[in-house]
């Protein structure tokens, strides 16, 4: 896949799926919600780490820095 998450998206993607995992492990008692909290955070922080977002290959979003899109 292309590249199109820029560092600064990354490091957000890395900080929201973290917090989706902590709110999932939060409210295991729950555990549709948790299973779905704990997927989407996974997908954040993978999207982060892969540095490519499906979504935005759709929308044609790029959030590199200009020197670094070829």
């Amino acid at each position: 896949m292309k590249e199109n998450v820029g560092p600064v998206d990354a490091a957000i993607r890395v900080m929201v799926g973290f917090v989706l995992i902590i709110l999932a492990a939060w409210y295991n008692s729950a555990p549709l919600p948790a299973l779905g909290l704990a997927l989407l955070g996974l997908f954040v922080f993978g999207t982060a780490l892969n540095r490519s977002c499906p979504l935005y290959i759709l929308l044609r979003i790029d959030t590199r820095p200009k020197d670094a899109a070829e």
